[in-house]
């Protein structure tokens, strides 16, 4: 039986031939593999992170201002939700987020990231 056998583990990278119909196959069946492996390990991932955030856990994303991570958790920082409360009240007595942005930074309050506010950081604390 003469025959050749080709394996994928050596390490040696053969060229796609396109007078060889059986390596392009074999090239194109491991490509679809590799896609289909990367596709259910996002979909785990996916699935993980909504069970958890579901049951209320933290994710590993941006935490939002107002929130700190505890044990792996998200909890109340009450300093933050002081803030967001003071911005609340603000609104609702008619101020504009760029009214409140300017009392913010004028009274030294920080923004999560530790620098000045900006009126998308006060719209996003009002929405949450």
């Amino acid at each position: 039986a003469d025959g050749k056998v080709y394996t994928v583990d050596s390490g040696e990278v053969m060229a796609d031939d396109p007078d060889d119909p059986v390596r392009t196959f074999v090239r194109q069946v491991l490509g679809a593999v590799s896609e289909m492996e990367g596709g259910l390990i996002r979909r785990r991932l996916r699935l993980g992170k909504e069970r958890k955030a579901a049951k209320g856990g933290y994710i590993g994303t941006q935490v939002p201002y107002g929130y700190r991570v505890e044990r792996k958790e998200l909890g109340e920082d009450d300093d933050e939700q002081a803030v967001i409360r003071l911005a609340k009240r603000l609104h609702d007595e008619g101020s504009s987020l760029r009214q409140i942005m300017a009392y913010l930074n004028d009274q030294g309050i920080p923004a999560k990231s530790g620098g000045a506010w900006h009126p998308t950081g006060v719209m996003r604390i009002l929405k949450n």
